[in-house]
């Protein structure tokens, strides 16, 4: 439900060549390592708009995110991505592919991956970082209420 939410967003949004190279990489299934590099420029870094969306128990302000973001969580989402997954593309990444490793994580399930992300973003001093792992939906607050974020941890977070 949600990764068609954002398809109709993107199809609203992107060029026919961007559209046509997004359907080619969620077809072909590839490594995200190698994709997730791509999206900002592929893409574009435009607002993806669309507003607050509620999916279950997320709550996210789909009107922060940008085309690339959208596209690499509609990825993430289809190559079903493992948490250890999502940490490492985390790690490894740039500043754009932390910043879209973030915001898919808003409509992901809390994991390990999630508690360890928002222990990076309450480290970072990059505002986009901070934006969208804490500031752009509830995934702290779900992370509290899953008992899997200590109540310091998340004070730590919104006092960020």
């Amino acid at each position: 439900m949600t990764t068609d939410i954002i398809l109709r967003l993107l199809d609203e949004r992107l060029s026919p060549e961007a559209a046509a190279w997004l359907e080619a990489e969620r077809k072909a299934l590839n490594d995200l390592a190698i994709v997730l590099p791509q999206l900002a420029r592929r893409m574009g870094r435009e607002p993806l708009g669309g507003g607050r969306v509620d999916v279950g128990d997320a709550h996210v302000d789909l009107a922060a995110w940008r085309l690339c973001d959208a596209a690499g969580y509609v990825l993430i989402a289809g190559t079903e991505a493992t948490p250890e997954q999502l940490v490492d593309l985390y790690l490894h990444g740039d500043m754009e592919e932390r910043t879209i490793v973030l915001r898919s994580m808003a409509f992901l399930p809390v994991t390990d991956a999630t508690i360890r992300l928002l222990g990076e973003v309450q480290r970072t001093n990059t505002g986009a970082h901070v934006e969208a792992g804490a500031l752009d939906s509830n995934l702290a607050s779900l992370a509290l209420d899953a008992g899997q974020l200590e109540r310091d941890d998340y004070d730590r977070l919104v006092l960020k």
